[in-house]
């Protein structure tokens, strides 16, 4: 399932790395859009696929939904994870300057 817990930015952390905010927004977003799927639709809960397919197309749409939003989580969480670390000290390349953008 979806974490529920969140790590939101420090005002430094969004400072060297400012496209982590909308990145934690739309992990955010993803736990919100999940959650109200699952209300609306509490079959998806169910593991019954033969009952789940005889139900409407918006539940149907809900259920591929929902199998997509766990996996978008997953690479926005080790998205942040990468540019955190890489924007650690000691971890920038001698050569390497700051993007003045």
């Amino acid at each position: 399932m979806i974490p529920q817990r969140y790590d939101l930015p420090t005002p430094i952390e969004i400072g060297v790395n400012p496209e982590i905010a909308p990145v934690a927004l739309l992990q955010y977003a993803i736990d919100i859009t999940a959650r109200s799927l699952v209300t609306t639709y509490p079959e998806l809960c169910e593991f019954d696929l033969p009952r789940l397919l005889s139900n409407s197309p918006a539940t149907l749409l809900a259920h591929v939904l929902l199998q997509q939003l766990n996996p978008l989580s997953e690479l926005l969480s080790a998205y942040r994870t990468v540019v955190t670390i890489e924007a650690s000290p000691g971890c920038r390349a001698a050569n390497q300057q700051d993007n003045p953008f």
